[in-house]
């Protein structure tokens, strides 16, 4: 098979991680790691972007994650997840509402940080969670098969609205699955601000997450709301996911969520060594997962979803997980 690189000399100039197999990535990236922090290197090249932009979700997600597993609300992730590209078109609309220029308005032109899409996408969970309750409590629904309904039928309705608001029924893989490969230095910027916020949340709250994931009733007489919780973690799921759709999509980002968080389950019975080796499982995973990708570009010619590539890793790490004993 021919290189369908033409100018292999520039693309490696451009790029320093051209033609690198799975090992010289990790080469490499230490070589350029020492010059970055000895002062030599003060630049990013677009691997060491779209690397540490994962990383950044992988950590957040898994922080996130962590609880959603304990207080068994996966399902509701995944719903959350998937409603949100009721938010997304909203936003799609406000933007080309106002706009001066509407026809021109596509997808692409959304920003990940944009307060529209940001309320639009915590608006569309707090209705998902809100039906969901409501299903539950007021018409006596099995919580499992409330989730089924709420999620088939907003997600249907974001599909239906994208092809009506839009001239191209076309919704686009980036929306869905993401473009790791697009990414820029300011989604860097974003997801690490992203991250630092979530810390921040879960190390302030984490005695009423502790108490309220283990035992509502009890957490409740010490003066913490279960709800709340709850109602706290699925707005940092929309946040999450609305911030993270450019890089994996609205689709794959409850692997993000949900892998690491069940291996750690899975490896330590303890709360906060969970919640950290989540969170290092998930980095290194989605680091093997960058460098497996430039590898099969490198030696095999092959473009594969960075994002996707990582969620078959996270799900085939479980898979290797399971067949260990599990912890005392």
């Amino acid at each position: 098979m021919n290189n369908p690189f033409p100018n292999k000399k520039m693309i490696a100039y451009i790029n320093p991680y051209y033609g690198t197999n799975f090992c010289e990535f990790f080469l490499v990236l230490g070589k350029r790691a020492l010059a970055f922090f000895s002062g030599q290197e003060l630049s990013f090249a677009s691997d060491e972007i779209q690397l540490l932009t994962l990383i950044c979700i992988a950590i957040t997600t898994s922080l996130i994650g962590s609880f959603l597993v304990l207080r068994q609300m996966t399902m509701l992730a995944n719903s959350l997840s998937h409603t949100m590209l009721i938010g997304i078109v909203a936003a799609y609309f406000l933007h080309g509402f106002f706009s001066t220029n509407p026809q021109e308005f596509d997808f692409a032109a959304l920003v990940p940080h944009d307060i529209t899409l940001l309320a639009a996408g915590s608006l569309s969970a707090l209705l998902t969670v809100w039906l969901t309750y409501f299903f539950t409590s007021k018409m006596n629904i099995a919580q499992d098969a409330a989730i089924g309904i709420v999620f088939t039928f907003l997600f249907a309705l974001g599909i239906l609205l994208v092809t009506m608001l839009s001239r191209s029924s076309h919704i686009g893989t980036e929306l869905l699955m993401g473009n790791a490969d697009a990414l820029a230095y300011d989604d860097l910027l974003l997801q690490f601000r992203m991250m630092s916020i979530t810390i921040l949340i879960i190390v302030i709250f984490f005695r009423g997450f502790f108490l309220s994931s283990f035992d509502s009733v009890f957490s409740y007489v010490l003066g913490f709301s279960s709800a709340f919780f709850s109602y706290l973690l699925m707005l940092q799921v929309a946040i999450c996911s609305i911030t993270a759709f450019r890089a994996v999509g609205v689709m794959l980002v409850l692997s993000f969520f949900v892998g690491p968080a069940l291996i750690a389950r899975r490896l330590s019975g303890h709360l906060k060594r969970m919640v950290c080796l989540s969170c290092a499982l998930s980095a290194i995973i989605t680091a093997c997962g960058v460098a497996l990708s430039r590898h099969l570009l490198s030696i095999y010619f092959l473009p594969v979803s960075t994002s996707a590539l990582i969620s078959v890793l996270i799900a085939l790490s479980y898979l290797v997980v399971l067949l260990r004993p599990s912890r005392a």
